[in-house]
């Protein structure tokens, strides 16, 4: 019994609020799993690993002794529920080293193969799967001590539970769903970071993947008749594209499970014959692919975990040998792994029915014999994929020809005709080859994933353009400027569903409104069936311990009828709203969706008001130096004549209710001093800055002069209202934290001061502006122009006073007249 166990027991035996506090501070999972991890990172940085590679080497043996932990606690390994600790304790005292004498013949004996043993290891099951293939060659030098101090920390301070949490079940101890989590994070962290990736909770995952196959079966009628039903249940293909730790592969699996459960009779929901049916579901339904190999073994190891969470065996002999999975859960790039074709054209190579034959075959192979059909399988995969790239170079080199002898088009001129397109880059081993059997049956039927959330900026592609133009986008949908990573990857798995297949994604939520997103809204709106929309973003850690905003979203790749409603649901820390709404209402005129009832309402009765922008009054940032460190200074500097700097007005400095520049700027352009010679002072600094040039009397700047008279509208860009200013312009230099907008007479400036002050255009502007933390809003350029005017802003009747040189929020609040 672990110590864990201990304390449980010990406050259900002494009841008392202070050990009914205990109790539930022990029953808290996250609570386990921050100390889980804690003491695996602890353990894994007393060894130093010296890069990346021996890190994972090290993570991948933890994970072995882990999974053991819970075949253990089974009585697998030699009936003995302490058999690891007592074996490791032999090789002390013998002076053997744990990692050569014990644990790399133990892992070859899971393997199904027999090496030299210094001493017996007893009746062991071989489990094969392809966990416990070992290279201690990659690790560190282990001492004994460090392996008999880990299986002590394990066995004694956690408990290991086989069975995963639900919505109606709450796992106490360490779980297939907790072991997940912490081993996603002991991931190298930069490279989490730069992959965008975030555990994504179960009870989230089951969620949306119940509403997923809810729809999914709604639209097959078929699905009726018991026999039928069984028929495509059987044949289902789920992909998750970005698996990580199996969080949406594990809940595809138990809804698969609980569905062909209530068609088998009842002899078979037991033992042997439930484990043949969950390897049937395990082998022949889910797909995944990651970025990260460690990943998918992840999702390897909670899969075999499901399979045998329930099976009991008489002797450790006559345990089942666990499945290769790798022929359905393949590392890889997911958006650099595409090479679209036809399945016509896969059914045209000679081969094909030799590597699916293989395929049949390699669930169920182990030892040397998994190895050569893996090699083999790999191998074919690769003449496939030659095979593929030649199709295509020949249609390319067909529509060339045609294109050339079709002389009288335009472009094709004779100085024209030599520019040929230059080739799109083909992938090494695309989805289409690795996958061919899903695509031949017309592709995947839901597909379920939490994608990288990745700024485009971030996207770590050599060639984002050829990456692009390989994605297998529906026809009618584009994606176009910075958009985030995670939309490339739901336009790719729109065109990898089947006929009425279902996609379910956490995606950000400045998909609701960010301009990158327009394209895939549009297409998303006009030509699928949206089921459904869980916003977690109103408040930031509803769903993951970091600054997201997260939006599950839920399609089907077919048209909606007219009168289909969208489920909506609105998290908040405190409260949930749920409600439903047309699906033909949900963008406004710009594209722009809004959930919220009161900013739907709002928009809907302003859709006839012209915007700021389409009155020519266009929103502009303010002067992004590109060096701010270098030009921009909290106090005047000694080396710059005073004259040669402006007051430098930030975002921070605009406040409700004041409004003074908090910085300086270097800006050498007025016209008065272009004529005059710098200081020696002032060239010697300048000359010490890379992003500087000296041309006589004037200075080349990463920045340059911008027309700033009449009145500026200005505000800070990141803030929980709209707090605009008017300032009298030519005095203050918005940084690039600040927009504004030029107004060259007082009179409209005031008014639209005014208007922007008012609650209406606060809330207008809040319903469009992209989230940000602690309940802050991004008000960009762009989302600016857009905000709704009165068609009467400009003859309305209003006091309009003397000129000044500023305003701030708090004297245009409630200044505006109401109609």
């Amino acid at each position: 019994m672990s110590r864990y166990d201990r304390d449980v027991l010990g406050c259900l035996r002494r009841p008392s609020s202070a050990s009914l506090e205990r109790l539930f501070l022990l029953l808290q999972r996250e609570t386990q799993g921050a100390s889980f991890f804690r003491s695996l990172r602890d353990y894994l940085q007393q060894l130093r690993p010296s890069n990346g590679q021996m890190h994972l080497a090290l993570v991948d043996l933890v994970l072995k002794l882990i999974f053991l932990m819970f075949v253990q606690r089974k009585g697998w390994l030699n009936f003995d529920p302490f058999y690891l600790e007592t074996h490791m304790a032999r090789c002390r005292v013998r002076s053997l080293s744990i990692v050569q004498a014990f644990l790399k013949p133990l892992f070859a004996r899971l393997e199904g193969v027999r090496v030299a043993e210094a001493f017996s290891l007893g009746c062991l099951p071989r489990l094969g799967g392809g966990l416990f293939r070992f290279h201690p060659e990659a690790l560190p030098a282990i001492p004994n001590d460090w392996c008999t101090a880990l299986m002590d920390m394990l066995a004694t301070q956690y408990s290991f539970s086989l069975f995963e949490a639900r919505a109606e079940r709450r796992i106490a101890g360490i779980s297939p769903e907790v072991l997940g989590a912490v081993f996603e994070n002991l991931l190298v962290e930069r490279d989490r970071k730069a992959q965008g990736t975030f555990y994504t909770p179960g009870h989230l995952a089951e969620k949306q993947v119940e509403a997923g196959f809810a729809a999914w079966l709604a639209m097959r009628p078929e699905m009726s008749d018991p026999g039928s039903r069984l028929e495509v249940l059987k044949a289902v293909r789920v992909l998750d594209p970005s698996c990580g730790s199996g969080t949406y592969l594990v809940a595809a699996f138990q809804v698969l499970l609980r569905h062909r459960l209530d068609l088998a009779p009842q002899d078979q929901r037991y033992n042997g014959k439930l484990y043949a049916l969950k390897r049937d579901i395990v082998t022949r339904n889910l797909y995944g692919i990651d970025i990260n190999p460690m990943a998918v073994r992840l999702t390897e190891v909670r899969l075999w975990l499901n399979m045998i969470q329930d099976l009991e065996v008489s002797e450790p002999s006559a345990a089942p040998v666990l499945p290769n999975l790798q022929h359905h859960l393949r590392p890889g790039d997911f958006l650099n792994a595409h090479l679209p074709v036809a399945p016509e054209v896969l059914k045209k190579w000679p081969k094909y029915g030799q590597l699916a034959r293989l395929r049949a075959s390699f669930p169920a192979s182990d030892g040397l014999q998994r190895t050569a059909r893996l090699r083999h399988i790999h191998r074919l995969e690769q003449e496939l994929a030659g095979f593929l790239v030649g199709c295509r170079h020949r249609d390319a080199r067909r529509r060339m020809r045609t294109r050339l002898d079709q002389k009288s088009l335009p472009g094709l001129e004779p100085g024209a005709r030599r520019r040929v397109p230059k080739p799109v880059p083909e992938p090494e081993k695309s989805l289409h080859v690795v996958f061919s059997d899903a695509m031949l049956a017309g592709g995947f039927d839901l597909i379920f994933g939490n994608p990288p959330w990745v700024a485009a900026g971030k996207l770590q592609t050599p060639d984002k353009q050829a990456m692009v133009a390989r994605l297998p986008c529906p026809p009618g949908l584009s994606l176009e400027g910075q958009t985030d990573a995670s939309l490339y990857f739901a336009a790719a798995c729109l065109g990898l569903l089947g006929p009425r297949g279902h996609l379910g994604f956490l995606l950000p939520s400045k998909m609701l409104q960010a301009k990158y997103g327009a394209g895939l809204r549009a297409y998303l709106q006009d030509r699928c069936r949206i089921e459904y929309l869980f916003d977690y973003g109103l408040d930031q850690g509803v769903v993951f311990r970091a600054d997201t905003f997260p939006l599950a979203l839920g399609v089907s790749r077919c048209g909606a009828e007219a009168g289909h409603r969208i489920a909506v649901e609105l998290h908040e820390k405190a409260s949930t709203r749920s409600f439903s709404l047309p699906q033909r209402e949900l963008g406004d005129r710009f594209g722009m969706w809004h959930l919220e009832p009161e900013a739907r309402e709002g928009f809907c009765r302003r859709s006839h008001w012209p915007t700021l922008g389409e009155l020519g009054f266009r929103a502009r940032r303010g002067i992004v130096t590109g060096a701010k460190r270098l030009f921009t200074f909290e106090r005047p500097p000694a080396m710059v004549p005073r004259d040669r700097l402006r007051p430098l007005l930030r975002g921070r400095d605009i406040q409700t209710d004041r409004v003074a520049p908090g910085a300086w700027i270097y800006w050498p352009f007025e016209a008065e001093i272009l004529g005059r010679d710098m200081s020696e002072t002032e060239r010697r600094w300048l000359k010490g800055i890379s992003k500087a040039r000296i041309e006589g009397r004037r200075v080349g700047l990463p920045y340059g002069a911008r027309s700033l008279g009449g009145w500026l509208l200005v505000w800070k860009y990141l803030a929980s209202r709209w707090t605009p200013a008017l300032i009298r312009g030519g005095s203050w230099i918005p940084d690039q934290t600040a927009y504004y907008v030029q107004i060259k007479r007082f009179e409209p400036a005031y008014r639209l001061f005014l208007y922007a002050c008012s609650v209406t255009a606060d809330q207008d502007l809040r319903a469009m502006a992209e989230r940000g933390k602690d309940r802050c809003f991004f008000f960009y350029a762009h989302t600016c122009d857009r905000l709704p005017i009165p068609p009467d802003w400009d003859t309305r009747p209003l006091s309009i006073p003397e000129p000044r040189d500023l305003w701030c929020a708090a004297q245009g609040v409630d200044q505006w007249p109401l109609t």
